[in-house]
């Protein structure tokens, strides 16, 4: 069976617990599980579990402060990486009690909002989320790449609605487990492989 699209989900999780009349929950069961993989579960929570962090989810916007130099954060913000001010130069991060007037070379963030030199045009590298999936047709990056990761979220967020708790310990484990693995496998293949030469050709090191 594929598992490449929202359909193919919904179908892989009513063959994995043989609930064919769970489609009606699947919307439900499924933004549970896009929460989980988004946000994380913290460890206050029974069975807890890392946000999902990828290059892929990575995205840049300017965003252009007001003459307090304040503005939103982008839509769909799950985390900053950087930002950066005119001329692509890396602003660095302080806390809000740091900022007092702010000032070049710093910016710092207060709720859903971020601070700067009032006027200035910054651009701002962030997490965000993976489309919704609605239609049958629906895909993603993750589906496309790693469907495990929605498959075993979907069917954690149904065990308490079909109060097999004995399953959670299990679909927890595999979840994080894919979460794990995904996360590891995307920091390596962002790293060159040892031994790689950088220098030009001929070089003597």
């Amino acid at each position: 069976m594929g598992l490449s699209t929202y359909g193919e989900l919904k179908t892989a999780v009513a063959d994995w617990l043989d609930r064919p009349d769970l489609e009606a929950r699947m919307p439900d069961l499924t933004a549970l599980a896009r929460a989980r993989i988004h946000h994380g579960r913290g460890r206050a929570h029974a069975w807890p579990s890392p946000p999902l962090r990828l290059r892929a989810m990575e995205h840049e916007a300017p965003v252009e402060l007001d003459e307090s130099g304040v503005a939103a954060l982008p839509d769909g913000f799950l985390g900053l990486i950087r930002v950066s001010g005119d001329g692509g130069r890396r602003l660095r991060f302080v806390t809000p009690e740091a900022f007092g007037g702010g000032g070049g070379g710093v910016y710092t963030v207060e709720g859903t909002a971020i601070r700067g030199t009032p006027a200035a045009v910054l651009r701002v590298r962030f997490y965000r989320p993976f489309p919704a999936l609605a239609a049958d047709g629906d895909s993603d990056w993750l589906l496309a790449n790693a469907p495990e990761v929605h498959l075993y979220g979907v069917l954690l967020e149904s065990a308490p609605y079909l109060r097999s708790d004995e399953r959670l310990a299990m679909w927890a484990t595999l979840y994080n487990g894919a979460i794990d693995g995904l996360m590891a496998a995307d920091r390596a293949a962002a790293r060159p492989a040892e031994g790689l030469a950088v220098g030009p050709e001929g070089a003597t090191p």
